[in-house]
């Protein structure tokens, strides 16, 4: 019937829809890593040559400036992935209320469509701690430098 089938095009709309967010999550948190890394190396020299020039006091030492740019990323990282996770699930929600009342069959396929969710969380949450580790040794990877430079400099 006309009812099955649109019930079961919902299903692999939102089936379909989770792996494009899958393989466009990916593509987005490796870009965002890879711009995390170049932030902190750009920093490091920038650093450098602020200490080299003998920049006047400002408001942050080296460190703050390193663990503000650190906490920025990570609130930015945290946002796209909960945009791609708040797809994803409006994806099924919509693919549910299409199914509210169907017939045993598609109550399976539903629960198929659950079981593409989890894996589709499990896999964004694997990457995004991925890069959120990569942030992080960044930033330890900073801090030694802004240890050593004068107690004075300030940017």
């Amino acid at each position: 019937s006309m009812a099955l089938y649109s019930r079961r095009a919902s299903i692999e709309a939102a089936r379909s829809c989770m792996n494009s967010l899958a393989s466009t999550s990916v593509l987005g948190l490796s870009q965002f890593g890879t711009r995390a890394i170049a932030v902190f190396l750009d920093l490091a020299v920038a650093l450098q040559r602020e200490q080299k020039a003998g920049c006047a006091e400002g408001e942050l030492s080296a460190g703050g400036v390193s663990c503000a740019v650190a906490s920025t990323l990570l609130l930015e990282l945290t946002k796209l992935r909960n945009v791609f996770l708040d797809a994803a699930r409006q994806a099924f929600r919509l693919a549910e209320a299409a199914c509210v009342d169907g017939p045993v069959e598609i109550k399976s396929q539903l629960a198929g469509l659950i079981d593409t969710l989890s894996t589709f969380e499990r896999g964004l949450a694997a990457d995004s701690d991925l890069v959120h580790g990569r942030v992080c040794e960044a930033v330890r990877f900073l801090l030694p430098l802004c240890v050593m430079l004068t107690p004075s400099m300030r940017i």
